[in-house]
């Protein structure tokens, strides 16, 4: 037994078995051509799915990394205000 060759690509249409097509299986064999069409396709769509992904994780962290975070003389400027905050208030 051998495995179908899949390709990482959108098939427009998949192609339906007519009455008249003889029974002919191989690489590209008529008996075949369904199977392969929708391997190609899911392929293409994983691929799509893994690349949305890793662009997701990506925007994310640098949202995490820049938007979050403060830098070290921002945070000195907000311990600053905390302790004459607090020198104020104990007197």
């Amino acid at each position: 037994m051998a495995n179908i060759k899949e390709e990482k690509t959108w098939e427009e249409g998949i192609y339906q078995l007519e009455v008249t097509d003889p029974v002919v299986g191989g690489i590209d064999g008529i008996s075949n051509k369904q199977a392969k069409q929708l391997a190609n396709r899911t392929g293409y769509l994983r691929e799509q799915i893994e690349n949305d992904k890793n662009s997701v994780d990506t925007a994310l962290a640098k949202k995490r990394d820049v938007e979050d975070s403060y830098s070290k003389a921002e945070t000195e400027g907000k311990l600053e205000e905390i302790r004459t905050a607090l020198s104020e208030k104990l007197g």
